[in-house]
Protein backbone atom coordinates (compact mmCIF):
# COMPACT_ATOMS: atom_id res chain seq x y z
CA UNK A 1 0.00 0.00 0.00
CA UNK A 2 1.32 3.29 -1.22
CA UNK A 3 0.55 6.31 0.48
CA UNK A 4 2.91 8.50 -2.22
CA UNK A 5 5.92 10.86 -0.79
CA UNK A 6 6.74 10.05 2.60
CA UNK A 7 7.73 12.49 4.89
CA UNK A 8 7.88 10.07 7.81
CA UNK A 9 5.24 12.07 9.59
CA UNK A 10 5.29 10.64 12.91
CA UNK A 11 1.74 9.02 14.48
CA UNK A 12 0.88 7.76 18.17
CA UNK A 13 -1.35 5.39 19.17
CA UNK A 14 -2.84 5.79 22.73
CA UNK A 15 -4.21 2.91 24.24
CA UNK A 16 -6.42 1.58 27.27
CA UNK A 17 -3.54 -1.28 27.95
CA UNK A 18 -5.72 -2.77 30.47
CA UNK A 19 -8.22 -4.31 27.72
CA UNK A 20 -7.43 -6.99 25.41
CA UNK A 21 -9.47 -5.12 22.86
CA UNK A 22 -8.70 -1.83 22.72
CA UNK A 23 -4.81 -3.07 23.18
CA UNK A 24 -4.76 -5.10 20.07
CA UNK A 25 -6.98 -3.87 17.36
CA UNK A 26 -4.78 -0.64 16.68
CA UNK A 27 -1.90 -3.11 15.91
CA UNK A 28 -2.25 -4.31 12.16
CA UNK A 29 -3.42 -0.50 11.37
CA UNK A 30 0.24 0.31 13.29
CA UNK A 31 2.04 -2.05 11.26
CA UNK A 32 0.68 -0.94 7.97
CA UNK A 33 2.04 2.74 8.48
CA UNK A 34 5.16 1.32 9.74
CA UNK A 35 5.54 -0.78 6.37
CA UNK A 36 4.78 2.08 4.59
CA UNK A 37 7.54 4.27 6.39
CA UNK A 38 5.72 6.08 8.51
CA UNK A 39 6.97 6.57 12.64
CA UNK A 40 4.85 4.34 14.93
CA UNK A 41 4.94 5.03 18.63
CA UNK A 42 2.43 3.62 21.77
CA UNK A 43 1.36 4.95 24.36
CA UNK A 44 -0.49 4.58 27.42
CA UNK A 45 -0.49 1.66 30.83
CA UNK A 46 -1.19 -1.67 31.06
CA UNK A 47 -0.07 -5.33 30.75
CA UNK A 48 -1.17 -5.70 27.62
CA UNK A 49 0.67 -3.43 26.32
CA UNK A 50 3.38 -6.45 26.12
CA UNK A 51 1.93 -7.19 22.97
CA UNK A 52 3.07 -4.11 21.80
CA UNK A 53 6.19 -4.28 22.33
CA UNK A 54 6.29 -7.96 21.42
CA UNK A 55 5.22 -6.46 17.58
CA UNK A 56 8.40 -3.93 18.12
CA UNK A 57 6.65 -0.67 18.94
CA UNK A 58 7.71 1.81 21.45
CA UNK A 59 5.99 2.24 23.91
CA UNK A 60 5.44 5.45 25.68
CA UNK A 61 4.28 5.89 29.39
CA UNK A 62 1.63 7.82 29.10
CA UNK A 63 -1.21 8.31 31.80
CA UNK A 64 -4.53 7.17 31.02
CA UNK A 65 -8.12 6.75 33.03
CA UNK A 66 -7.73 3.97 35.32
CA UNK A 67 -9.64 0.78 33.37
CA UNK A 68 -10.95 -0.25 36.43
CA UNK A 69 -12.60 2.87 37.16
CA UNK A 70 -14.13 2.32 33.28
CA UNK A 71 -15.11 -0.86 34.55
CA UNK A 72 -17.01 -0.02 37.60
CA UNK A 73 -19.02 2.51 34.95
CA UNK A 74 -20.27 0.49 33.05
CA UNK A 75 -21.63 -2.07 36.21
CA UNK A 76 -22.66 0.71 38.32
CA UNK A 77 -25.82 3.29 37.48
CA UNK A 78 -24.46 5.97 39.24
CA UNK A 79 -20.49 5.89 38.90
CA UNK A 80 -18.26 8.67 38.37
CA UNK A 81 -15.43 7.91 35.82
CA UNK A 82 -13.56 11.58 36.74
CA UNK A 83 -12.90 13.33 39.71
CA UNK A 84 -13.36 16.91 39.31
CA UNK A 85 -9.66 17.55 40.98
CA UNK A 86 -8.14 15.11 38.71
CA UNK A 87 -8.88 16.14 35.06
CA UNK A 88 -6.32 18.78 35.43
CA UNK A 89 -3.73 16.68 36.10
CA UNK A 90 -4.38 13.78 33.21
CA UNK A 91 -5.01 17.16 31.16
CA UNK A 92 -1.73 18.48 31.43
CA UNK A 93 -0.01 15.17 31.90
CA UNK A 94 -1.03 13.56 28.41
CA UNK A 95 -0.77 17.31 26.85
CA UNK A 96 2.83 17.35 28.33
CA UNK A 97 3.66 13.56 26.97
CA UNK A 98 2.01 14.36 23.24
CA UNK A 99 4.06 17.63 22.82
CA UNK A 100 7.21 15.48 23.94
CA UNK A 101 7.01 13.11 21.20
CA UNK A 102 5.13 15.75 18.78
CA UNK A 103 3.50 13.62 16.15
CA UNK A 104 1.22 14.37 13.52
CA UNK A 105 -1.73 12.72 14.28
CA UNK A 106 -2.83 10.59 17.63
CA UNK A 107 -5.09 7.56 16.93
CA UNK A 108 -7.36 6.46 20.15
CA UNK A 109 -8.59 3.63 21.31
CA UNK A 110 -10.30 3.47 24.64
CA UNK A 111 -12.53 6.10 26.88
CA UNK A 112 -9.87 9.05 27.87
CA UNK A 113 -12.11 12.06 27.07
CA UNK A 114 -9.35 14.34 28.70
CA UNK A 115 -7.27 12.98 25.83
CA UNK A 116 -9.28 14.87 23.39
CA UNK A 117 -8.73 17.80 25.28
CA UNK A 118 -4.96 17.31 25.74
CA UNK A 119 -4.88 16.48 21.95
CA UNK A 120 -6.34 20.22 20.82
CA UNK A 121 -4.09 21.72 23.81
CA UNK A 122 -1.02 20.44 21.85
CA UNK A 123 -2.90 21.59 18.35
CA UNK A 124 -2.24 17.80 17.29
CA UNK A 125 -5.49 16.31 15.32
CA UNK A 126 -6.93 13.07 17.18
CA UNK A 127 -8.33 9.88 15.28
CA UNK A 128 -11.02 7.89 17.53
CA UNK A 129 -11.51 3.96 16.77
CA UNK A 130 -15.09 3.57 18.18
CA UNK A 131 -17.75 1.14 17.79
CA UNK A 132 -20.59 1.65 15.96
CA UNK A 133 -22.59 1.07 19.47
CA UNK A 134 -20.60 3.62 21.19
CA UNK A 135 -21.53 6.73 18.72
CA UNK A 136 -25.18 5.71 19.23
CA UNK A 137 -25.58 3.69 15.87
CA UNK A 138 -26.97 0.85 17.40
CA UNK A 139 -30.05 2.11 18.78
CA UNK A 140 -30.64 3.49 22.67
CA UNK A 141 -28.85 2.41 25.13
CA UNK A 142 -30.76 0.26 27.78
CA UNK A 143 -29.10 0.27 31.48
CA UNK A 144 -32.49 -1.43 33.45
CA UNK A 145 -31.66 -5.02 32.11
CA UNK A 146 -27.80 -5.04 33.87
CA UNK A 147 -29.29 -3.87 37.56
CA UNK A 148 -31.38 -6.68 38.57
CA UNK A 149 -34.44 -4.72 40.70
CA UNK A 150 -34.82 -2.21 37.68
CA UNK A 151 -34.96 -5.51 35.20
CA UNK A 152 -37.47 -7.48 37.31
CA UNK A 153 -39.68 -4.28 37.60
CA UNK A 154 -39.70 -3.58 34.27
CA UNK A 155 -40.88 -7.29 33.25
CA UNK A 156 -43.75 -6.83 35.15
CA UNK A 157 -44.14 -3.21 34.07
CA UNK A 158 -42.71 -3.33 29.81
CA UNK A 159 -43.92 0.50 30.23
CA UNK A 160 -41.45 1.60 32.56
CA UNK A 161 -38.17 0.80 30.76
CA UNK A 162 -38.00 3.65 27.88
CA UNK A 163 -38.26 6.55 30.88
CA UNK A 164 -36.37 4.89 33.30
CA UNK A 165 -33.46 4.28 31.15
CA UNK A 166 -33.53 7.96 29.36
CA UNK A 167 -33.65 9.09 32.82
CA UNK A 168 -30.68 6.95 34.36
CA UNK A 169 -29.01 8.20 30.63
CA UNK A 170 -29.25 12.18 31.50
CA UNK A 171 -28.10 11.40 35.21
CA UNK A 172 -24.81 9.32 33.94
CA UNK A 173 -24.02 12.24 31.05
CA UNK A 174 -24.47 15.24 33.63
CA UNK A 175 -22.32 13.15 36.47
CA UNK A 176 -19.88 12.09 33.31
CA UNK A 177 -19.55 15.52 31.99
CA UNK A 178 -19.43 17.81 35.40
CA UNK A 179 -15.61 16.81 35.93
CA UNK A 180 -15.03 17.98 32.33
CA UNK A 181 -17.50 20.45 32.11
CA UNK A 182 -15.75 22.34 35.03
CA UNK A 183 -12.12 22.15 33.99
CA UNK A 184 -13.32 23.52 30.54
CA UNK A 185 -14.57 26.54 31.92
CA UNK A 186 -12.23 27.18 34.03
CA UNK A 187 -10.02 26.92 31.36
CA UNK A 188 -11.77 29.18 29.27
CA UNK A 189 -11.63 26.52 26.49
CA UNK A 190 -14.88 25.63 24.12
CA UNK A 191 -16.89 23.24 25.51
CA UNK A 192 -16.62 21.94 21.49
CA UNK A 193 -13.20 20.86 22.22
CA UNK A 194 -14.00 17.94 23.66
CA UNK A 195 -15.41 16.65 20.20
CA UNK A 196 -11.97 17.24 18.87
CA UNK A 197 -11.81 13.65 17.28
CA UNK A 198 -13.20 11.86 14.04
CA UNK A 199 -14.25 8.53 14.22
CA UNK A 200 -13.28 5.09 12.60
CA UNK A 201 -15.11 2.70 12.74
CA UNK A 202 -14.41 -0.89 12.88
CA UNK A 203 -17.50 -2.16 12.13
CA UNK A 204 -20.06 -3.42 9.08
CA UNK A 205 -22.21 -1.05 8.42
CA UNK A 206 -24.82 -4.08 7.27
CA UNK A 207 -24.80 -4.65 10.99
CA UNK A 208 -25.31 -1.06 11.81
CA UNK A 209 -27.97 0.37 9.38
CA UNK A 210 -28.80 3.47 10.94
CA UNK A 211 -27.87 6.59 9.62
CA UNK A 212 -24.49 8.64 10.69
CA UNK A 213 -22.90 11.98 9.83
CA UNK A 214 -19.50 10.48 7.41
CA UNK A 215 -17.67 13.82 7.94
CA UNK A 216 -17.51 12.58 11.62
CA UNK A 217 -17.10 8.98 11.04
CA UNK A 218 -16.43 6.40 8.40
CA UNK A 219 -16.89 2.73 8.68
CA UNK A 220 -13.94 1.20 7.82
CA UNK A 221 -14.28 -2.42 8.87
CA UNK A 222 -13.42 -4.74 11.34
CA UNK A 223 -10.13 -4.47 12.97
CA UNK A 224 -9.07 -8.20 13.71
CA UNK A 225 -5.63 -8.73 15.11
CA UNK A 226 -4.41 -11.84 16.89
CA UNK A 227 -1.19 -12.14 18.74
CA UNK A 228 1.35 -14.97 17.97
CA UNK A 229 0.31 -17.08 20.74
CA UNK A 230 1.64 -20.82 20.80
CA UNK A 231 -0.83 -23.79 21.18
CA UNK A 232 -1.56 -24.47 24.46
CA UNK A 233 -0.33 -27.89 26.03
CA UNK A 234 -3.84 -29.26 26.16
CA UNK A 235 -4.48 -28.60 22.29
CA UNK A 236 -3.74 -32.12 21.32
CA UNK A 237 -6.12 -33.29 24.15
CA UNK A 238 -9.13 -31.77 22.22
CA UNK A 239 -11.81 -34.66 21.67
CA UNK A 240 -12.69 -34.09 17.77
CA UNK A 241 -15.65 -36.57 17.90
CA UNK A 242 -17.61 -34.08 20.28
CA UNK A 243 -19.23 -30.99 18.86
CA UNK A 244 -16.95 -28.14 20.17
CA UNK A 245 -18.10 -24.98 22.17
CA UNK A 246 -15.85 -21.85 22.66
CA UNK A 247 -16.63 -20.41 25.68
CA UNK A 248 -15.06 -16.60 25.44
CA UNK A 249 -14.64 -14.65 28.66
CA UNK A 250 -13.27 -10.39 28.12
CA UNK A 251 -11.42 -8.10 29.64
CA UNK A 252 -14.21 -5.86 29.69
CA UNK A 253 -17.32 -7.29 31.50
CA UNK A 254 -16.89 -11.05 30.34
CA UNK A 255 -16.51 -12.72 33.68
CA UNK A 256 -20.67 -12.40 33.70
CA UNK A 257 -23.02 -15.24 34.66
CA UNK A 258 -19.72 -17.09 34.22
CA UNK A 259 -20.60 -19.73 36.75
CA UNK A 260 -23.70 -20.45 35.55
CA UNK A 261 -22.24 -21.18 32.01
CA UNK A 262 -20.05 -23.34 33.61
CA UNK A 263 -22.61 -25.28 34.80
CA UNK A 264 -24.57 -25.22 31.94
CA UNK A 265 -21.95 -27.00 29.84
CA UNK A 266 -20.06 -29.22 32.46
CA UNK A 267 -20.43 -32.87 31.99
CA UNK A 268 -22.08 -32.43 28.43
CA UNK A 269 -21.41 -34.21 25.54
CA UNK A 270 -19.55 -31.49 24.16
CA UNK A 271 -15.78 -30.18 24.37
CA UNK A 272 -15.58 -26.98 26.31
CA UNK A 273 -12.84 -24.10 25.49
CA UNK A 274 -12.57 -21.47 27.47
CA UNK A 275 -10.31 -18.41 27.59
CA UNK A 276 -10.90 -17.20 30.69
CA UNK A 277 -8.97 -13.43 31.15
CA UNK A 278 -7.43 -14.77 34.30
CA UNK A 279 -10.99 -14.97 35.85
CA UNK A 280 -11.47 -18.10 37.15
CA UNK A 281 -9.07 -20.85 38.80
CA UNK A 282 -8.13 -23.23 35.52
CA UNK A 283 -7.87 -26.51 38.18
CA UNK A 284 -11.82 -26.01 39.11
CA UNK A 285 -13.25 -26.26 36.00
CA UNK A 286 -15.29 -29.53 34.98
CA UNK A 287 -13.62 -32.28 32.99
CA UNK A 288 -14.85 -31.69 29.45
CA UNK A 289 -13.36 -27.75 29.85
CA UNK A 290 -9.87 -27.30 28.40
CA UNK A 291 -8.90 -23.44 29.42
CA UNK A 292 -6.07 -20.87 29.48
CA UNK A 293 -5.92 -17.51 29.97
CA UNK A 294 -5.78 -16.77 26.16
CA UNK A 295 -6.31 -18.82 23.26
CA UNK A 296 -5.83 -18.74 19.97
CA UNK A 297 -9.06 -17.72 18.93
CA UNK A 298 -9.11 -18.20 15.28
CA UNK A 299 -7.53 -21.78 15.59
CA UNK A 300 -10.70 -22.83 18.11
CA UNK A 301 -13.07 -20.79 16.43
CA UNK A 302 -12.10 -23.06 13.12
CA UNK A 303 -13.41 -25.80 14.76
CA UNK A 304 -16.18 -24.38 17.00
CA UNK A 305 -19.66 -25.43 16.32
CA UNK A 306 -20.95 -22.22 18.97
CA UNK A 307 -19.57 -19.74 20.76
CA UNK A 308 -20.83 -18.92 24.24
CA UNK A 309 -19.31 -14.90 24.70
CA UNK A 310 -20.03 -11.33 26.44
CA UNK A 311 -20.68 -9.90 22.80
CA UNK A 312 -17.18 -8.01 22.31
CA UNK A 313 -16.59 -6.51 19.17
CA UNK A 314 -13.55 -8.31 18.12
CA UNK A 315 -14.89 -11.59 19.10
CA UNK A 316 -17.56 -11.11 17.31
CA UNK A 317 -16.43 -10.33 13.94
CA UNK A 318 -13.80 -13.57 14.36
CA UNK A 319 -17.22 -15.27 14.82
CA UNK A 320 -18.59 -14.59 11.80
CA UNK A 321 -15.59 -14.92 9.87
CA UNK A 322 -15.19 -18.64 10.79
CA UNK A 323 -19.08 -18.70 10.38
CA UNK A 324 -19.43 -19.89 13.84
CA UNK A 325 -23.06 -18.99 15.58
CA UNK A 326 -23.63 -17.23 18.91
CA UNK A 327 -24.71 -17.01 21.86
CA UNK A 328 -24.18 -13.72 23.74
CA UNK A 329 -24.63 -12.68 27.49
CA UNK A 330 -23.65 -9.19 27.59
CA UNK A 331 -22.45 -7.52 30.97
CA UNK A 332 -23.32 -4.36 29.90
CA UNK A 333 -25.39 -1.95 27.86
CA UNK A 334 -22.11 -1.36 25.37
CA UNK A 335 -21.97 -5.24 24.78
CA UNK A 336 -25.91 -5.83 24.48
CA UNK A 337 -26.03 -3.73 21.92
CA UNK A 338 -24.05 -5.49 19.66
CA UNK A 339 -25.96 -8.85 21.35
CA UNK A 340 -29.10 -7.04 19.54
CA UNK A 341 -27.24 -6.82 15.91
CA UNK A 342 -26.59 -10.36 16.11
CA UNK A 343 -30.28 -11.01 16.95
CA UNK A 344 -31.24 -8.55 14.72
CA UNK A 345 -29.27 -9.96 11.31
CA UNK A 346 -29.93 -13.72 12.86
CA UNK A 347 -26.87 -14.62 13.71
CA UNK A 348 -27.55 -16.11 16.93
CA UNK A 349 -29.73 -15.17 20.44
CA UNK A 350 -28.65 -13.00 23.36
CA UNK A 351 -29.50 -13.97 26.51
CA UNK A 352 -29.55 -11.03 29.35
CA UNK A 353 -27.74 -11.52 32.59
CA UNK A 354 -30.15 -11.78 35.25
CA UNK A 355 -32.32 -14.22 32.68
CA UNK A 356 -29.47 -16.76 32.19
CA UNK A 357 -30.34 -20.26 33.56
CA UNK A 358 -28.41 -23.83 33.11
CA UNK A 359 -31.20 -25.30 31.20
CA UNK A 360 -31.72 -21.76 28.93
CA UNK A 361 -28.12 -21.82 27.94
CA UNK A 362 -28.06 -25.34 26.95
CA UNK A 363 -31.05 -24.94 25.22
CA UNK A 364 -29.48 -22.03 23.14
CA UNK A 365 -26.48 -23.53 22.47
CA UNK A 366 -28.25 -26.67 21.02
CA UNK A 367 -30.69 -24.20 18.85
CA UNK A 368 -28.34 -21.68 17.27
CA UNK A 369 -25.77 -25.07 16.13
CA UNK A 370 -28.57 -26.69 14.46
CA UNK A 371 -30.09 -23.46 13.02
CA UNK A 372 -29.65 -23.63 9.29
CA UNK A 373 -30.95 -20.49 8.88
CA UNK A 374 -28.35 -18.58 11.01
CA UNK A 375 -25.48 -20.72 8.95
CA UNK A 376 -26.79 -18.73 5.68
CA UNK A 377 -26.99 -15.35 6.96
CA UNK A 378 -23.37 -16.04 8.72
CA UNK A 379 -22.24 -17.63 5.20
CA UNK A 380 -23.47 -13.93 3.72
CA UNK A 381 -21.72 -12.13 6.37
CA UNK A 382 -18.77 -14.08 6.38
CA UNK A 383 -18.73 -12.85 2.28
CA UNK A 384 -18.92 -9.61 3.08
CA UNK A 385 -16.72 -9.36 5.78
CA UNK A 386 -14.04 -10.83 3.25
CA UNK A 387 -14.33 -8.16 1.24
CA UNK A 388 -13.18 -5.63 3.73
CA UNK A 389 -9.75 -4.59 4.67
CA UNK A 390 -10.50 -2.65 8.51
CA UNK A 391 -6.44 -2.17 8.86
CA UNK A 392 -5.62 -0.36 5.23
CA UNK A 393 -8.85 1.94 4.65
CA UNK A 394 -7.96 3.32 8.43
CA UNK A 395 -4.14 3.52 8.00
CA UNK A 396 -5.02 5.44 4.58
CA UNK A 397 -6.49 7.59 6.44
CA UNK A 398 -4.47 8.43 9.48
CA UNK A 399 -1.80 8.39 7.02
CA UNK A 400 -2.99 11.47 4.83
CA UNK A 401 -4.12 13.09 7.38
CA UNK A 402 -0.40 12.82 9.08
CA UNK A 403 1.51 13.67 5.92
CA UNK A 404 -0.85 17.11 5.21
CA UNK A 405 -0.39 17.65 8.86
CA UNK A 406 3.59 17.29 8.65
CA UNK A 407 3.54 19.42 5.34
CA UNK A 408 1.06 22.15 5.84
CA UNK A 409 0.87 22.20 10.18
CA UNK A 410 -2.86 22.80 9.81
CA UNK A 411 -5.39 20.25 8.13
CA UNK A 412 -9.02 20.49 7.38
CA UNK A 413 -10.41 16.99 8.47
CA UNK A 414 -14.12 17.30 6.18
CA UNK A 415 -12.77 16.58 3.47
CA UNK A 416 -11.60 13.27 4.28
CA UNK A 417 -14.21 11.79 6.20
CA UNK A 418 -16.95 12.97 3.96
CA UNK A 419 -17.71 12.06 0.36
CA UNK A 420 -14.46 10.44 -0.23
CA UNK A 421 -15.30 7.52 1.84
CA UNK A 422 -18.66 7.34 1.45
CA UNK A 423 -19.18 6.53 5.12
CA UNK A 424 -19.13 2.93 4.05
CA UNK A 425 -15.91 0.05 4.66
CA UNK A 426 -13.39 -0.06 1.63
CA UNK A 427 -14.39 -3.04 -0.40
CA UNK A 428 -11.31 -5.38 -2.40
CA UNK A 429 -12.73 -7.27 -5.49
CA UNK A 430 -12.68 -11.04 -6.06
CA UNK A 431 -8.80 -9.31 -7.51
CA UNK A 432 -7.77 -7.94 -4.47
CA UNK A 433 -8.30 -4.60 -5.79
CA UNK A 434 -9.67 -1.48 -3.27
CA UNK A 435 -12.92 0.63 -4.22
CA UNK A 436 -16.08 1.92 -2.26
CA UNK A 437 -18.58 -0.69 -1.55
CA UNK A 438 -21.30 0.47 -4.26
Amino acid sequence: MAFGKSTAPRVLFVVSGESIAHTLRPLPIAQRLRAAGLQVQFGGRGRYLRFVEEAGFEVLALPTLPYPRVLEWQARLLHRVYRRDEVPALVEAQRTAIAGCAPAVIVQDGPDSTLAIAARAAGVPLVAISNASVIGLAGRVRYTPFHRRLHHAVQGVPQLAPPLDRGIELLRMIQTAFPIGYYLGRQHIALADIAYRQQLIPDLAELFPGEHDPTTGVFVGPLLYEPPLPRPDWWRRLDRRRPLVYVAVGSSGGAVGLDVIIAALADQPLQVVLSTAGAVDVDALPKNFLASPLVPRDDVLARASALVFHGGNATMYQAIRQRVPMVAIPGHFDHELNARAIVRAGLGRCILPFDLTAPGLRQAVAAVSADTAIRTNLERLSSCLATTDGAGCAAQIVATLATARAQQRAIAFGGMFGRGHGGVPWRRDRAGARGANP
